[in-house]
């Protein structure tokens, strides 16, 4: 109680308490969620690796001194992301230097083999990379936070402020992401059609081109594209032409499934070449890079 008072700690404080019981609920939840994303991300790059080694060409791993072993992740049924920080999660598909520029050199057998490889991502498939380098944008004001939570300390007013405007678009694009991976919804589909006044045959012709293309594999090593279809057929192709032909080919079958007919005659018309073509038109920068000078 002296005058003036030179050092006062607050060290009982359920109003801090309370705002940071709040905040690690939050962060549990978001943390939790980015965790199955960046999972599935790493087991799509690498379906044959080992899953408690999926950062093996990743320049971010977890810390050495408690770098935790395949037992006891399988234990508590985690993986490597589980033991990074939300510091480490925004430098994630990033190569460390090459060690060994020689031996690289001698294992190519052209110089576009070699640039590509010494291009190369962890992560190539390009929804996937470009998610993984958005996380960049918003994750620092989430890591903030968390060090507040963590350390029991009362958060800035810019450091709230900044985490609640962060969270919110951060959860966002990782259930956009989840929900990209649920079977589609045709009926939703059926419904939007009948509210745009459009024939739902063309609706579900236009969508199977969307769906294909969007969950299309893009191979700018070995300029293929691989589609697989909601029964598992797989195909490839390695041209624009044969690209353009297949998705014309499912578009059609679409439309030819669902149009009406009176006395025996299609009621409209499959437009499939244009529909294709404008579909195309969102990918032009992919088709360049697989499909380079073909028109």
């Amino acid at each position: 109680m002296a005058t003036p008072i030179r050092h006062a700690l607050k060290l009982e404080d359920p109003l801090l308490r309370g705002e940071l019981e709040v905040r690690a609920a939050e962060l549990f939840a978001i943390e939790m969620k980015l965790r199955r994303v960046l999972s599935i991300i790493y087991l799509h790059a690498y379906p044959d690796s080992d899953p408690y080694d999926l950062l093996e060409e990743e320049n971010v791993q977890p810390m050495a001194k408690d770098r935790p072993k395949t037992e006891q992740m399988m234990k508590a049924a985690e993986n490597q992301f589980f033991h990074l920080t939300f510091g480490q999660y925004v430098g994630l598909n990033q190569r460390p230097p090459i060690k060994d520029l020689v031996v690289l050199i001698r294992n190519q057998s052209t110089y576009e083999a070699l640039r590509e490889e010494l291009l190369r991502q962890p992560v190539e498939h390009e929804d996937d990379a470009g998610f993984l380098a958005g996380l960049k944008q918003r994750m620092d004001a989430i890591e903030k936070m968390r060090n507040a939570v963590a350390h029991n300390r009362r958060p800035t007013k810019r450091t709230t402020q900044d985490y609640l405007n962060a969270l919110p678009l951060v959860d966002a694009a990782l259930d956009q992401y989840l929900d990209s991976l649920e079977p589609h919804d045709w009926e939703e589909a059926e419904r939007r059609a009948e509210r745009a006044n459009e024939p739902v045959e063309n609706w579900r012709a236009k969508e199977v081109v969307r769906v294909a293309l969007e969950n299309a594999e893009w191979d700018k090593v070995n300029r293929t594209v691989r589609m697989t279809s909601d029964s598992g057929v797989v195909t490839l192709v390695s041209t624009k032409e044969a690209l353009e032909s297949l998705l014309c080919q499912k578009c059609s079958e679409e439309w030819h499934g669902h149009a009406m007919k009176i006395d025996g005659e299609y009621v409209g018309t499959c437009d499939e070449a244009t529909w294709v073509s404008e579909a195309l038109e969102n990918y032009g920068e992919r088709l360049a890079k697989v499909f380079p000078g073909q028109e």
